[in-house]
C-alpha cells in the first residue's frame, strides 16, 4: 500500500511498481470489504491528497484532490464553504 500526499509522490509510486512489474490499482477509501477492492501490487491510498484546489462561487464548481471526501475540503478551508 502507498499512502502519497501529493501527486509527485504518487507518480514516483506508480514509477516504481511499474519499474518492479506490479499492477497499481487505486480502489478509494478503502472502507470496502468487497473482492473487487483486494487487489495483488501496489494499492494507493489517496486520503492525504485532499485538499481544495479552487473554488467557484459564481458557478459552484469546486476542484479538490483525488482523496477528498464529500464535504471535506469545505469544511477545512474558512471562507470557501459554497
Amino acid at each position: 500500500m502507498s499512502r502519497s500526499a501529493s501527486t509527485a509522490e504518487l507518480a514516483e509510486a506508480v514509477r516504481d511498481a511499474g519499474r518492479d512489474g506490479q499492477r497499481v490499482k487505486a480502489v478509494g477509501a478503502g472502507h470496502s470489504f468487497s473482492p473487487v477492492a483486494v487487489a495483488p501490487g501496489v494499492q494507493p491510498r489517496l486520503d492525504r491528497m485532499d485538499g481544495l484546489c479552487a473554488a467557484d462561487r459564481a458557478s459552484g464548481l469546486v476542484t479538490v484532490e483525488a482523496g477528498c471526501r464529500s464535504g471535506s475540503s469545505a469544511r477545512s478551508s474558512p471562507g470557501t464553504a459554497l
